[in-house]
């Protein structure tokens, strides 16, 4: 499969455009795992400057505007979750995607 090319591309596509506001992308799932089927999607997590995620549909429309034509591309479906850095480590730290995140996400 073609999964971490996808995954790259993404990944330099939100560089590009988020540059130093662009804290870590986390795959996590079943590509995480190695368990990759024909159905598989590419689980990510976003994790941006909390001072952009303030929970901003433009933030997360601009995501998926640069997601969307790789998805075409590369015949791959993104499952994006965006978090903001601090969210992630306090807010949301005890969510079960959180600790699943924690137990098996890679950081690309």
């Amino acid at each position: 499969m073609h999964y971490e090319q996808s995954i790259r591309k993404l990944k330099h596509r939100l560089h590009d455009h988020f540059g130093n506001a662009l804290n870590q992308v986390i795959v996590f799932g079943s590509v995480a795992r190695g368990a990759v089927t024909a159905d598989s999607d590419i689980d990510l997590i976003i994790v941006l400057d909390d001072d952009l995620t303030e929970i901003n549909w433009r933030v997360e429309d601009a995501i998926l505007d640069l997601a969307y034509p790789l998805e075409l591309e590369d015949d791959v479906i993104f499952d994006l979750k965006v978090m903001g850095k601090q969210a992630m480590q306090e807010k949301f730290r005890d969510m079960p995607l959180i600790e699943r995140v924690r137990q098996e996400g890679i950081i690309v």
